[in-house]
């Protein structure tokens, strides 16, 4: 898959997003670990009104002058949200080329669908996750002699910076339908299901006010990772396939064809995620991880002023101008006047 090197400003502004997303949740005490310290007062108390106030000042990230405009604790904030230790993300240049290729390691249910009913599933941006050499040692270690492969996980956006900085953990996990676990599928329809667009995205990233995820994860396939029957008996390792179908606990029986539950968070980490954002400025996306529009371009400085259109800068007073409109419309048609006039002009 052809990947161009430099997709510093898309990076930043994705990771930024999922972290704004996160810091507006009501969920934010649990998804944002480790906690700043420099945002908890005198007693060790978090402090999420003033980092809301800050991350709320930030406009974008097509130059330096946030980093001059800002005091040191923000500085300090927004570069290690947009620098993670662990990790870098890369943009595929065709994202086309890139999503063909998971779908066929996903072995994913909706490759036989033809093109235009695949339409509403295929990403408008894939980005990968490379790690650094020690977390890629570390992740061989754990794998040992077992094979590996790729399975979908769709949660809501606000979920995204806990996923990709702390990893999926089975004890934020709310499913337990096959029995508790963190939950996956072949099928990227199924993982969608879980990962609704998030309508209030940073308003400023260059990605639009509309955004959703699906993450792909690298999983060991393990005996603690559950699967279906079909799976387990195609699986190289040495587990029964009684134990591999089924988990303590589960309401729903064995687990059924598409689904795996991992019982155990080291064996699962995420390779790729797939960006859904209907309202990014997607001509100029193009351009730009072509090689073809510079870090300079104003929709990078100023993205929220100039993606949106005239309606939607000016919408609540055209609004009000159509509903002026609606009345006074209304009250001639309704008036004597106009009756009379409807009358002569049909000969009554």
């Amino acid at each position: 898959m052809s990947v161009k090197p430099d997709k510093e400003i898309l990076s930043k502004d994705f990771l930024f997003s999922l972290f704004y997303s996160a810091a507006h949740s009501y969920k934010c005490d649990t998804l944002i670990r480790p906690f700043p310290t420099s945002y908890k007062d005198g007693e060790d108390q978090k402090d999420f009104d003033a980092l809301k106030d800050e991350i709320n000042s930030i406009h974008g990230f097509g130059d330096d002058d946030w980093t001059t405009s800002h005091n040191t604790r923000m500085t300090s904030l927004v570069h290690n949200i947009i620098n993670p230790k662990k990790f870098r993300l890369k943009f595929h240049t065709n994202t086309a080329q890139a999503f063909d290729r998971i779908r066929q390691e996903t072995n994913d249910g909706s490759k036989d669908l033809t093109t235009s009913k695949m339409t509403s599933y295929i990403p408008d941006y894939v980005c990968e996750l490379i790690y650094n050499e020690v977390e890629e040692r570390r992740f061989s270690e754990i794998r040992g002699s077992h094979d590996t492969f790729l399975g979908f996980h769709g949660s809501k956006v606000e979920n995204f910076h806990s996923i990709l900085i702390n990893g999926l953990k089975n004890n934020l996990n709310k499913t337990s339908l096959y029995g508790e676990g963190l939950y996956l599928s072949s099928d990227l329809k199924l993982a969608l299901s879980f990962s609704p667009l998030v309508h209030q995205n940073w308003k400023y990233s260059v990605f639009g006010s509309q955004l959703g995820c699906i993450a792909v994860c690298d999983v060991i396939d393990h005996p603690d990772v559950r699967c279906s029957r079909a799976h387990a008996q195609s699986s190289a390792n040495s587990a029964s396939t009684r134990k591999r179908t089924t988990v303590a606990g589960s309401m729903g029986g064995e687990i059924p064809d598409k689904y795996f539950v991992v019982r155990n968070d080291d064996l699962i980490r995420v390779r790729y995620v797939l960006v859904y954002s209907p309202r990014a400025h997607k001509q100029f996306l193009r351009d730009y991880l072509q090689g073809r529009a510079s870090t300079s371009s104003a929709l990078l400085r100023h993205p929220n002023h100039t993606q949106r259109s005239f309606f939607e800068r000016n919408r609540f007073v055209l609004l009000m101008v159509g509903y002026v409109f609606v009345l006074a419309l209304v009250n001639v048609l309704g008036s004597d006047k106009f009756a009379r006039f409807k009358r002569r002009l049909l000969g009554d």
